[in-house]
């Protein structure tokens, strides 16, 4: 099996954090995107199985600028992209419509 790397936005909690799970499981290499470190750091370790190739990865979509930096970062590392999870949202706390 062909090791790929996968970038996952909004990776630290709910479907994302799934997501990057079962893409490690599967042999994967996991870029967890996140738009705090620190998120990023603790949901990798509140995984349940050692071993994973997960690691938290700074991207916030609505800061171009990190975008910038991620395509920075993932160009130098030598890596790139063969699996990309969008999974970043905006969640609305009050009616859209009233």
């Amino acid at each position: 099996m062909v090791k790929r790397t996968a970038l996952i936005t909004g990776a630290n909690r709910g479907i994302g954090l799934a997501i990057a799970r079962q893409l490690a499981e599967l042999g994967n290499t996991v870029l967890l995107g996140t738009r705090d470190l620190k998120s990023g750091a603790e949901a990798v370790k509140s995984l349940p199985r050692a071993g994973l190739d997960i690691e938290p990865f700074h991207i916030d979509l609505e800061e171009t600028a990190t975008i910038d930096a991620a395509i920075r970062d993932i160009g130098k590392s030598g890596r790139h992209i063969d699996i990309l999870v969008n999974n970043a949202g905006v969640l609305q706390e009050r009616p859209i419509l009233s």
